[in-house]
């Protein structure tokens, strides 16, 4: 059991680190502050594409600092989660460690993104409240 949550962990950070190849190049970026980012994720869901097969995931965060995480394929994971200063998204998936995003919104579109310290990007959709995650 434990050696499947360690694969599933390395997956979605391996997964997250490609998504983050792709989107919001060129548009006005505004990226969130830490209590923008608290107000943005907390008590709603997140959901994108990562990776070269464009996997699916969404996931609800809940305000008591728990996600839900579905991704496509995988089961259903519980995973803790923090806003840190100056102005990180973080997930801590055990023992593949803890991941960092920043979260910026494109000014001219007003869609999301997720932002690596490298600069990379991945779309980010942002839904009120606990939405339905299934992918069919």
């Amino acid at each position: 059991m434990n050696r499947n949550k360690q694969r599933c962990a390395w997956v979605f950070g391996v997964a997250m680190a490609l998504a983050t190849m792709g989107t919001a190049h060129g548009a006005e970026k505004e990226m969130l502050s830490a209590s923008e980012i608290l107000e943005l994720v907390s008590g709603n869901t997140l959901s994108g594409v990562f990776g070269a097969e464009n996997t699916r995931y969404a996931q609800r965060n809940h305000r008591s600092g728990i996600t839900v995480v579905n991704i496509e394929g995988m089961p259903v994971r519980l995973i803790p989660w923090f806003v840190k200063e100056p102005a990180s998204y973080c997930e801590d998936w055990a023992d593949d460690g803890v991941l960092c995003y920043q979260i910026g919104r494109d000014t001219n579109s007003g869609t999301y993104f997720f932002q690596r310290a490298d600069g990379s990007t991945s779309e980010l959709t942002v839904a009120e409240g606990a939405q339905p995650f299934t992918f069919k």
